[in-house]
């Protein structure tokens, strides 16, 4: 027969240790820092492991640590044997086999945190200056896509891109809507890889990039394409990129792709990146006063 009241006590002892007494010990402020700071730790993980192939080897990572603890509740010998050598080199493993998407999260930390450049604390000038320079931009890729040209424009922001411009040809020339053309046709030395822009000069060309593995995001799409969307995954620069196949323009910004621009909301979405100031421009920005930017091009996949 169940003895009903030894079981409430049980309970109530079970309480009191395990929620109570917690409660008592508390330190509000100092248990609150702790949970928000746990809670954006996990989610900087989850958002920066989502997009990437470490998502799929963490899920093998898991399962591996899942049958170690099996096997030492269990008290296999033979199978937690093998366990523990495995996890003896199974860090440095890890360290190895997930050495690029540590870096790119210590790079992502880093520009999140310092904001250091010529669009962290000010803009890069006047109304005048930056509706000037968004339209020389603009009017370059719209002359490169009526004329079928392909281009990769990349515009800096608070994230250092030199490592990548040292890879390229220097120029450091001030920005023109006739040099970008110039840059960009087919007969040009400078036409295979991606512009960098620095505030308003030119910092270098044919620079390469790494490409996207976002499957969700470039999947049908070419090599341009995919650098274009692989930068902003690793900075916070904004990148134009006119297709050489069909003339669409896009904008690639924070690991999204926006398609369909004419050279009014092209330049909009420019003034507004250049324009804001101090923190991060949010990805809604892109999407203000401009309709059609998911559409899929239907060429894309044929560019190179």
């Amino acid at each position: 027969m169940i003895n009903w009241q030894e079981m409430l006590r049980a309970i109530g002892v079970l309480a009191e240790d395990y929620i109570l007494v917690p409660i008592k010990n508390m330190h509000l402020l100092t248990d609150l820092l702790d949970i928000f700071l746990l809670t954006g730790l996990l989610y900087f993980l989850y958002s920066f492991v989502r997009r990437r192939r470490a998502g799929k080897l963490l899920i093998g990572v898991a399962a591996v640590f899942g049958l170690y603890m099996v096997c030492s509740l269990l008290d296999m010998k033979a199978l937690g044997l093998i366990m523990d050598n495995f996890l003896t080199v199974g860090l440095i493993a890890v360290v190895v086999i997930f050495q690029p998407e540590v870096r790119d999260a210590l790079e992502r930390v880093g520009s999140t945190s310092l904001r250091i450049g010529r669009f962290a604390g000010e803009r890069l000038g006047s109304d005048t200056e930056i509706k000037n320079l968004s339209s020389e931009i603009a009017s370059a890729a719209c002359s490169l896509s009526s004329e079928g040209y392909g281009a990769l424009i990349v515009l800096e922001r608070t994230t250092k891109l030199q490592d990548y411009m040292d890879k390229g040809e220097a120029l450091d020339a001030k920005v023109s809507s006739k040099l970008l053309r110039n840059i960009f046709v087919n007969r040009s030395p400078l036409h295979d890889g991606a512009v960098i822009i620095d505030g308003d000069r030119i910092g270098a060309a044919a620079c390469k990039l790494p490409l996207s593995e976002n499957e969700e995001v470039v999947r049908d799409l070419g090599t341009r394409h995919r650098a274009g969307v692989g930068i902003t995954e690793v900075s916070d620069a904004m990148v134009i990129i006119v297709s050489e196949e069909n003339g669409v323009i896009s904008i690639a910004y924070g690991g999204a792709l926006y398609r369909n621009y004419d050279y009014k909301n092209l330049q909009d979405a420019l003034c507004k990146f250049m324009n804001y100031k101090k923190k991060r421009m949010p990805q809604g920005e892109m999407r203000k006063g401009h309709h059609g930017f998911d559409e899929q091009p239907e060429n894309d996949a044929k560019e190179d």
